[in-house]
């Protein structure tokens, strides 16, 4: 009975250096991830961060004082009224209207050197398509403006300036925002 115990002990003995390893092997594996984990999520959080503060905020003020000028120019005009279009019919604006037409070109060329510098920043496909329609317009607005290019409304009608842009841009925001909201909680 003596070697039977003496053997078990001898086993156990032997055994224990290799319990010992692997236990530490395992928590060292366990204390990796929640690194692994937590630099993920720093990253992630950076990120986020450089969208915000790069693209989207930017972006948001631009637009915002580009609308607010719209908002201003509009006022006395029809409820469907579309500068583009107006534009291309060759519309009488009075000079204040031109000056804030100018305006808005200019922060419309802005807000076109920003997309293509930060649309890298991007993550959502179909935003960058409204976006890519939304340089298309700045760019076509400006040439009706200098009378690059007139009439011809069929062909131009579908590049006025895309009215969901400014709601797609608040959704993703949002989403970030939640998303960083989320990252802060872990």
């Amino acid at each position: 009975m003596c070697d039977i115990f003496n053997g078990i002990f001898g086993f156990i003995k032997d055994l224990g250096p290799t319990i010992v390893g692997l236990t530490g092997l395992f928590i060292g594996y366990l204390y990796n991830k929640k690194l692994l984990k937590s630099k993920n999520t720093d990253e992630r959080r950076k990120e986020i961060y450089k969208q915000l503060n790069e693209f989207y905020g930017p972006f948001q003020q631009l637009i915002n004082k580009s609308k607010h000028l719209y908002q201003i120019m509009i006022e006395d005009k029809p409820d469907n009224f579309r500068t583009l279009i107006a534009l291309l019919e060759n519309y009488n604006f009075s000079e204040n209207d031109k000056k804030l037409i100018e305006e808005i070109i200019s922060i419309g060329k802005r807000t076109e050197e920003l997309i293509l510098t930060k649309s890298g920043l991007i993550e959502d496909n179909e935003l960058r398509e409204l976006l890519g329609k939304a340089t298309t317009h700045f760019d076509i607005i400006n040439k009706s403006y200098n009378k690059i290019i007139t009439g011809d409304m069929d062909k131009f009608k579908d590049y006025v300036f895309p009215r969901n842009l400014d709601e797609k841009i608040i959704d993703n925001i949002k989403k970030l925002k939640d998303e960083l909201e989320s990252l802060n909680q872990v």
